[in-house]
């Protein structure tokens, strides 16, 4: 059963506004492959760092998909274990036609305050927050 969040409200709903296959099937591949249950409870669970393991599960299976390695940009600054204050943190995501799709976005949701309908939607759509500085469809350097 499909589950989607509204665009127009932050409530459930059963329809896929963009009715996507691929990604579709994306989803359901990590949410099995990760034995979630469901696509909310996959969101939810990520924790930071888990985009790149993510990532890496999509373009194995998913030869439409390019990695793309940057940095996002945060609501407010964040400070790490060392003292060191950044805007914005390093991330993964990937492009599909040339669209941009984060399908970790739960490793983002302490530090982006995204509306209900945008955190489960694996469409990026706040693009200026993205600054992509590699893509390929190799999830390490040494392999290209």
């Amino acid at each position: 059963m499909k589950k989607y969040y509204s665009y127009i409200k932050e409530e459930y709903s059963e329809e896929d506004p963009h009715n996507d296959p691929v990604i579709q099937q994306i989803k359901d591949y990590l949410v099995k492959e990760n034995d979630s249950g469901n696509w909310k409870r996959f969101i939810d669970h990520q924790k930071m760092g888990d985009c790149q393991w993510i990532v890496a599960q999509i373009i194995a299976k998913f030869p439409e998909a390019k990695k793309v390695f940057g940095s996002v940009h945060l609501d407010e600054e964040y400070t790490d274990d060392e003292d060191e204050t950044y805007i914005e943190i390093s991330h993964h995501w990937v492009t599909i036609d040339g669209i941009n799709y984060d399908f970790s976005k739960g490793t983002l949701k302490y530090y982006i305050s995204f509306p209900t309908f945008d955190l489960y939607n694996p469409e990026v759509i706040e693009e200026w927050r993205y600054h992509g500085n590699f893509k390929t469809d190799k999830m390490y350097r040494e392999d290209l």
